[in-house]
């Protein structure tokens, strides 16, 4: 029986319209008078918009820059490569293993970093746009 129900509430939010602005989070559309539930007009992404939910729509919290995990990846391929560069004449195995992984931990860090800082540009660029857009 509570199968029912929330079909029905499914099927409700994808015929009910926002009220309010609320912005796609790929591009930074205003979705105001769309549905709850369905796809940006402009760049044809996935929202939900339901208080429960929120795919797919720009949270200003999630612009972060990493820098902690920037930090941390120059920490590692310094002590990392140091590390293995002190190492190898005479060879220590263990050190020079310990010093690969610690390097590897830095460069995993570093992408991370890479694709943080892109996706943090991306949203505040969207975020921007959302920002200029005024709400009648």
């Amino acid at each position: 029986m509570g199968d029912g129900r929330y079909q029905r509430d499914e099927v409700a939010d994808m015929e009910r319209t926002l009220s309010y602005s609320v912005y796609c989070g790929g591009c930074g559309f205003n979705l105001r008078y769309q549905t709850y539930v369905g796809r940006c007009p402009e760049c044809n992404g996935e929202y939900n918009a339901r208080p429960t939910s929120m795919r797919g729509i720009l949270n200003p919290a999630e612009l972060k820059l990493p820098l902690v995990d920037g930090l941390l990846a120059v920490i590692c391929l310094v002590f990392g490569g140091s590390w293995l560069g002190a190492n190898l004449n005479p060879v220590n195995d263990w050190v020079v293993v310990l010093a690969s992984l610690v390097l590897l931990l830095g460069l995993g860090l570093g992408r991370r970093v890479w694709v943080e800082t892109g996706r943090y540009l991306r949203l505040r660029h969207v975020f921007h746009r959302a920002g200029s857009d005024e709400d009648a």
